[in-house]
């Protein structure tokens, strides 16, 4: 029994970098779709049949809008929205970001480990398919790290970026090397503490 207790206590601390590192992925994907939103604006305006027939205004002379109050009280409306929505997601969604983390990752694991078998000329084993479909999972999670880095440095190219380059991809590798180093510690823990590879989260 204490043995059991002993090894839950291990599975939890690795697993505690695991989350951590998810929850940190989620904000990296975030990131990334912020800094692009122009840029996936302007993608829907060319795909959208009706964006031809958007009738473009003329600008109005004198027209500021740091003085409309109307902007003003959508901005703020805006402001506290989104705070509300980061204190709910920070405190409402760590574990649910986390339990769909982990199952796309080992679903899609899962899913791809007969191909890659089927690929290899190898048997469909007990053995080759848990060896290779954790090796899957550290890809996976190696692709969720990095994919959000190259979108967030595709905002590069967007017409109206909301943050200056620079600080927006000093921001985006700080998000990278926090869930790298998250998920490092994970596996480094697990190897230390013998945790089994389908135990990690």
């Amino acid at each position: 029994m204490a043995e059991e207790v002993k090894n839950n206590i291990k599975k939890g601390v690795v697993n505690l970098f695991g989350a951590i590192g998810y929850l940190v992925c989620s904000m990296q994907w975030l990131w990334a779709v912020a800094l692009n939103f122009s840029l996936v604006k302007s993608l829907t305006l060319f795909v959208s049949p009706d964006a031809n027939n958007i009738v473009v205004k003329p600008p109005v002379a004198n027209a500021d809008l740091g003085s409309n109050p109307l902007f003003m009280i959508v901005g703020i409306i805006f402001v506290i929205i989104m705070a509300a929505f980061t204190i709910f997601i920070l405190v409402k969604m760590p574990s649910t970001i986390v339990k769909a983390g982990k199952k796309v990752v080992h679903g899609a694991a899962e899913n791809v480990t007969p191909l890659v078998l089927r690929a290899q000329h190898k048997k469909d084993t007990k053995i080759n398919h848990k060896k290779l479909s954790s090796s899957l999972v550290i890809i996976l999670k190696i692709a969720l790290v990095i994919i959000p880095l190259m979108l967030s440095y595709t905002s590069k190219f967007a017409e109206s970026q909301i943050f200056d380059f620079d600080i927006a991809m000093i921001v985006a590798f700080w998000l990278v090397g926090f869930s790298g180093i998250s998920f490092i510690a994970q596996y480094l823990l697990a190897k230390l503490f013998e945790v089994k590879k389908q135990d990690i989260l």
